[in-house]
């Protein structure tokens, strides 16, 4: 029955992805002057992509100096170069993700400044099976994303300094078995040092907890790594989104998808990472 279930939601996750369409976005960047920018990549499965629905927010903002440039690998939705952040930029079209709430928090910390966001992410992808570098899946196509990004900041006249690498995964590992719920660990240290070495040697790692409920069956074990990892390894911050209070179960009504955080909870987690990025500064 278990391994039912873990078949039925795999496929339930994957739904979600595919039915997610391609809608490009024209880069609204202007050029530079010269100027150091602060660059954030977020990257992770669908909680990163963003499948909250920007129809429960009250008051929409967009920033015109926060800008991101996403790919979806799944689906490849994706925008045209950088474009300055509106709640539109998750799985697909009404959608949003975790760069709302941070440029929410970065436009105010940094009013002067522009901040860029390059997104990469792929909805119910595994660490193990997936973001590996041995998967020879997600990992080759984040890494030149991420490349051929900082290439058209140079390319605009700016002069992109990473400050954060932003994690929210892990949903899959916990669900999928045991083995790999038992893997999250060694297999984030495989990760995590195969980024240092093809993007940047000190880049810093914001990991966010996956959220603590049934549905992923092994929560505890993934976020026990998780949390381990920010005690082992240096310039690895762990960011507890339960103790947060992070929820699944109010959106979209009646019934909640308590796969995906709720749209004030997808803000708070984009706000959780910003300032874990502004604090570690």
């Amino acid at each position: 029955m278990k391994k039912l279930f873990c078949i039925l939601l795999a496929l339930f996750l994957l739904l979600i992805v595919v039915s997610c369409k391609q809608d490009p976005k024209s880069s609204n960047l202007p050029m530079g002057n010269g100027e150091t920018v602060k660059v954030v990549i977020l990257s992770g499965q669908s909680n990163a992509s963003g499948c909250s629905r920007a129809k429960y927010l009250s008051n929409k903002r967009n920033y015109d100096n926060v800008f991101v440039n996403l790919h979806e690998h799944t689906n490849g939705r994706r925008t045209n170069g950088f474009v300055s952040v509106i709640p539109d930029y998750g799985c697909d079209g009404g959608f949003f993700g975790p760069e709302y709430g941070m440029a929410n928090l970065f436009s105010t910390t940094y009013p002067s400044e522009k901040v860029m966001i390059i997104k990469y992410t792929r909805g119910g992808g595994s660490l193990q099976e997936q973001f590996l570098p041995s998967a020879e899946d997600v990992y080759p196509c984040l890494v030149s994303f991420v490349q051929s990004s900082l290439e058209t900041l140079r390319n605009l006249n700016y002069n992109p300094e990473i400050v954060g690498f932003c994690w929210m995964q892990g949903e899959s590992d916990a669900v999928v078995s045991e083995e790999m719920a038992n893997a999250y660990h060694d297999n984030m240290v495989t990760f995590v040092t195969a980024l240092r070495n093809d993007i940047q040697s000190d880049l810093k790692i914001f990991d966010a907890a996956i959220n603590d409920i049934e549905l992923w069956v092994r929560p505890d074990v993934v976020n026990n790594a998780k949390r381990q990892l920010a005690s082992e390894l240096s310039g690895y911050c762990f960011i507890d989104t339960n103790a947060a209070g992070l929820t699944t179960v109010h959106e979209p009504e009646p019934v909640a998808d308590l796969a995906h955080y709720d749209s004030r909870s997808e803000i708070k987690l984009g706000l959780l990472f910003a300032q874990a990025v502004i604090d570690s500064l």
